[in-house]
């Protein structure tokens, strides 16, 4: 009786430990289920930064295109088309990702306040795209559907990731290496470059499917590289130069052989002692080079160019020139990068040229600094800024 009487005191007990059990199986079960879902949640959270990471990239790359390099008004539809593209092109739990126009923004980011709002006023030149990806309820690609959690009554989750990026053109030097040696041994006076830029003649187009040049107009200015006076006046010979990059003057065949290859990091260090140009120091100061060269253009080098036509390449400003002819020495102050169009240098003096077409480079080689002035969407480089 003994016995048996403690066995009927213990079956309470055990139907205690039953319902516990049952309660807090349900409370794990829930909890497992919420965490599967959290985790779905950080993982479209990952996805949806990387599709606004590349799409805002992509439409900043509006900025350089020819596009870019004259602002055209529609500048901020391009910068939208390019960024659905590649955030399309980025899944977000194995669909694709959609971006509305309402969340894609083109504008002009200050680099000395880079955390502020784009300005989208129009006033500065556009050089940012801000992206804003959206998986919620409102949007096109609807909230996060939750697998799990709904036996706690949550049914879905809104998540959003942003991206600014932007076309840092405080170009401060280049860097020339086997890989990167477009830099041709030409020069031509800054302010007239800078001349044709805003006023240059419109009489050439590249077609980049078919990979060639032809005569016609795309709104985008040409600069005539050859020929000016030294005065930087009128028709001539002179202002134009052919740089001795490397040991000294080696006539036409080592110059021919240069503009098809291209200037090299060997030929620049024998020069200057370095295969990396800087144009400005640390402190913001300008730096120059001085480079013997020779005015004008000989007829042998025509061949090599038109052997590059269509190609873009760069090529120097200088400020000044000392001394003449042979012995003229330039000194070099930057580098511009453009598109080879047209080369006539066998006919009368007055339709000799050398025209290229100004393009906004941010291939490899292109050095930035923050203490760089902007060189106004010519050269730079595309990054994610936040």
């Amino acid at each position: 009786m003994q016995t048996k009487h403690r066995f009927l005191r213990r079956q309470p007990r055990r139907a205690a430990v039953v319902a516990q059990v049952a309660v807090c199986s349900t409370v794990l079960i829930g909890l497992c289920a919420l965490v599967l879902d959290i985790g779905q949640m950080h993982l479209a959270r990952t996805e949806l930064q990387r599709s606004a990471d590349a799409a805002a990239l992509a439409g900043a790359s509006a900025y350089a295109e020819d596009e870019g390099l004259i602002q055209s008004d529609t500048l901020g539809a391009l910068a939208y088309q390019r960024a659905l593209q590649f955030s399309q092109s980025n899944l977000t739990l194995g669909a694709p990702t959609f971006v509305e126009p309402a969340d894609v923004v083109a504008g002009t980011l200050n680099w000395q306040n880079p955390q502020a709002a784009l300005d989208t006023s129009g006033a500065n030149r556009f050089n940012a795209v801000q992206v804003l990806v959206r998986r919620t309820s409102d949007s096109a690609n609807g909230a996060v559907v939750f697998s799990f959690a709904k036996i706690l009554g949550f049914n879905q989750g809104d998540v959003t990731a942003w991206a600014t990026a932007a076309f840092d053109d405080r170009f401060g030097g280049y860097r020339v290496t086997e890989e990167c040696n477009l830099v041709l041994p030409f020069t031509i006076y800054r302010d007239i470059y800078n001349q044709q830029l805003l006023n240059g003649p419109d009489q050439f187009y590249y077609d980049h499917s078919a990979d060639q040049v032809h005569d016609g107009t795309d709104n985008v200015v040409e600069v005539h590289l050859y020929p000016y006076k030294l005065s930087g006046e009128g028709d001539g010979a002179g202002n134009f130069g052919v740089l001795n990059i490397g040991t000294g003057n080696q006539g036409s065949t080592f110059l021919e052989q240069q503009i098809l290859d291209g200037v090299s990091a060997a030929d620049l260090e024998a020069e200057i002692g370095t295969s990396e140009l800087t144009f400005v120091g640390p402190n913001g100061q300008p730096i120059a080079y001085n480079i013997t060269g020779s005015p004008g253009l000989k007829v042998t080098m025509e061949d090599s160019v038109i052997a590059r036509m269509g190609d873009v390449v760069g090529f120097f400003l200088h400020d000044a020139v000392t001394l003449d002819g042979q012995n003229a020495i330039y000194h070099i102050v930057d580098m511009r990068f453009g598109r080879i169009m047209h080369i006539d240098l066998t006919g009368s003096p007055k339709t000799k040229r050398l025209v290229i077409q100004p393009v906004a480079y941010t291939g490899p080689g292109v050095v930035v600094h923050d203490y760089a002035p902007s060189s106004r969407g010519q050269v730079g480089a595309l990054r994610i800024v936040r």
